[in-house]
């Protein structure tokens, strides 16, 4: 019964260990890509005020 109960706690180590490794890698990816996001967020913006600031000149 002791070898049973110490499998089960290393195989519960074990999915521990790789839940937290998939969740780590999940997080870090969405992480990456919101980073892109806002630095496109922020690229257009500054896009936007430059063309403003051009079409106001024009006039």
């Amino acid at each position: 019964m002791k070898r049973k109960r110490g499998s089960l706690t290393i195989l519960t180590l074990v999915m521990l260990t790789f839940s937290l490794l998939l969740i780590y890698f999940v997080n870090d990816y969405y992480a990456r890509q919101n980073f892109d996001y806002q630095n496109l967020i922020y690229y257009y913006q500054q896009q936007n005020v430059k063309l403003k600031r051009l079409i106001n000149d024009d006039h």
